[in-house]
């Protein structure tokens, strides 16, 4: 647990099981509709973006917007009285939580309603482990928009930055000995070797490269084929794959002031940092996938055999 704060959980599908009761309060409410019942993978495969959501995929062609206001109504009016007939946390999860309680903070982000997901949480014995419990409707907004991570960082009084260093070599000792000697060690997470690098990637909202040398960039390719921008030195191969302003931002060998600036700008941003991660992504797969290197591999080793 060395350098985690807290720990946010999804609710259904993660911690409980309530596909059935979902169901049932849906098809509750299609009756009222005239429509016939939806088997439990249907609906579950419904699941995940709120109530209205749920409702409009639930129900087939568009309702004028009276008709489905009443239907939201309906389904969480049914789901109310439902809602713990069969719902039950997966196994191991009351344990599970219990042992992380003490050591770390916990805490639920759901799309379902704040009061509906503290009744399950409460019933089912799970929310004495928890610190907090966010849900769809406790902000105007809900995920996959981060206000919810946002406002439970504030509560938990939890830093939403984190600098993840991913990798071994000569440096790691002097990098963690330099993040005690900053106090920000607490902000630090070395994680060494990883064999899956894309599960780091796809979490990251920045991937910093102030390498001395490189050869061509890979690194940062990898970041920009997952919508993350790269803040990197001009060196090596890396100005060929950076578009410096577009899908990242670039400076001068050991510029680590700019390359704070150019990170911070990109961490406090929101809509620079999806734009310039779009861009990234669209770069990466236009100009380097397999379908257009593998071919220039190919044609360059024929060349070269031909030329022997």
């Amino acid at each position: 647990m060395n350098g985690m704060a807290a720990v946010v959980f999804d609710l259904d599908g993660t911690l409980i099981d309530s596909r059935r009761d979902i169901r049932t309060a849906v098809n509750r409410m299609r009756a009222e509709l005239g429509l016939g019942p939806l088997g439990l993978d249907e609906v579950a495969a419904m699941v995940g973006e709120g109530a209205r959501v749920l409702v409009r995929r639930a129900v087939p062609g568009a309702l004028p917007k009276e008709r489905f206001d009443a239907a939201v109504a309906s389904y969480l009016a049914h789901y109310s009285e439902v809602l713990l007939e069969t719902t039950t946390p997966y196994p191991g999860i009351p344990a599970m939580l219990a042992e992380l309680a003490p050591a770390v903070k916990l805490a639920v982000l759901s799309n379902k309603g704040e009061e509906p997901s503290r009744r399950i949480l409460t019933r089912l014995g799970l929310a004495t482990h928890l610190a907090e419990i966010v849900g769809g409707d406790t902000l105007p907004t809900r995920k996959p928009n981060p206000g919810g991570l946002f406002l439970l960082a504030d509560r938990l009084a939890t830093p939403v930055e984190r600098l993840v260093m991913v990798g071994d070599g000569s440096e790691r000792t002097n990098a963690v000995h330099r993040a005690r000697c900053l106090g920000v060690y607490d902000k630090c997470v070395f994680v060494g070797k990883q064999p899956r690098i894309v599960d780091y990637l796809c979490a990251a909202d920045v991937l910093l490269l102030p390498s001395e040398q490189e050869s061509f960039g890979l690194a940062a390719l990898e970041a920009m084929a997952c919508e993350v921008p790269v803040v990197a030195s001009r060196v090596g191969g890396v100005p060929e794959v950076v578009d410096d302003g577009e899908t990242g931002f670039l400076s001068a060998v050991g510029d680590v002031d700019k390359m704070a600036d150019d990170a911070v700008r990109l961490l406090t941003d929101a809509k620079l940092r999806r734009q310039m991660g779009q861009r990234a992504r669209e770069s990466a797969i236009t100009r380097y996938s397999t379908d257009k290197i593998i071919p220039q591999y190919i044609e360059f080793y024929e060349h070269v055999l031909r030329s022997t």
